[in-house]
């Protein structure tokens, strides 16, 4: 059996696969433009969205140092406000007619407002027991300018704290960065090492 084969014209197969070579190059070149193009589109996107990442996460680094800051302060500030409240519910009777309506200290038998942003007292933290000796002697003298050590005692027990001289000088040479304690003639006197509050002296002291 014969094979016929057909001949072309070498002329024609040079054009033909020049075309096609050259169709490939078009094609390519395409392909690539598109690729370009999707990179410059996609890093585009990126870009937005990378610097308002950068510009979220300054703000939340930031967020949770004052949230570490603040909840540092809380603390003692509430704390300091418990041992307040609890000083005031613990007044004695002859001595509430003189605490303000502005300031004036919650009833204990009162139903306690759902706030969450006001710390709630609990049977137990209206119970001076409950609180270290020093703290509570450091409420009762901010209040003050100075105060004898023997008046201090007074007014412990009359806030329900019964404790004795020597007591109240162990705790305030203690924690002797809190307290300085002067000596007039044969009196002590107990002042703030670091006073927070301005408060007008009860006394004038004797020269």
């Amino acid at each position: 059996m014969k094979i016929n084969k057909t001949s072309y014209p070498l002329a024609e197969c040079v054009f033909s696969l020049t075309d096609t070579h050259s169709l490939g190059i078009v094609a390519f070149v395409a392909r690539l433009k598109d690729i370009i193009s999707g990179l410059q589109r996609r890093t585009s996107r990126q870009t937005d969205d990378l610097r308002k990442a950068r510009i979220e996460q300054r703000a939340l680094i930031e967020a949770c140092e004052r949230l570490r800051d603040l909840a540092a302060w809380l603390k003692p500030q509430e704390e300091s406000w418990r041992i307040c409240t609890a000083l005031m519910l613990n007044t004695p009777q002859e001595e509430k007619a003189i605490i303000t309506q502005a300031d004036s200290a919650p009833d204990r038998n009162e139903e306690p407002e759902l706030d969450r942003d006001i710390p709630f007292m609990s049977p137990r933290d209206v119970n001076l027991s409950h609180y270290p000796l020093w703290k509570i002697i450091r409420e009762i003298i901010r209040q003050t300018v100075d105060i004898r050590v023997y008046e201090l005692q007074t007014h412990l027990k009359a806030f329900g704290v019964d404790t004795t001289r020597s007591a109240i000088e162990s705790a305030l040479l203690t924690h002797r960065e809190e307290f300085r304690i002067t000596k007039h003639g044969r009196e002590k006197f107990v002042s703030l090492r670091g006073v927070e509050d301005a408060p007008a002296t009860t006394r004038k002291r004797k020269h």
